[in-house]
């Protein structure tokens, strides 16, 4: 999607028609709004929870 957006947002740019990557960025914006507020609930596995434990650890004991 940003490659996308990229390519458009340039070649307008470059053909000096500065509405297109306007609308570009903000469709854009509204469909990552909409993606991020239809997940229910985030996939984590064991591995994700070991390191987020391990992590937190570590920084406890650096600075206890």
């Amino acid at each position: 999607m940003v490659v996308t957006i990229a390519i458009i947002v340039s070649r307008s740019v470059v053909f000096e028609n500065y509405l297109i990557p306007i609308a570009t960025v903000v469709a854009a914006s509204l469909i990552l709004l909409y993606l991020r507020r239809s997940v229910v609930e985030v996939a984590a596995d064991e591995r994700d929870r070991l390191v987020g434990g391990k992590a937190a650890l570590l920084t406890i004991q650096i600075y206890a």
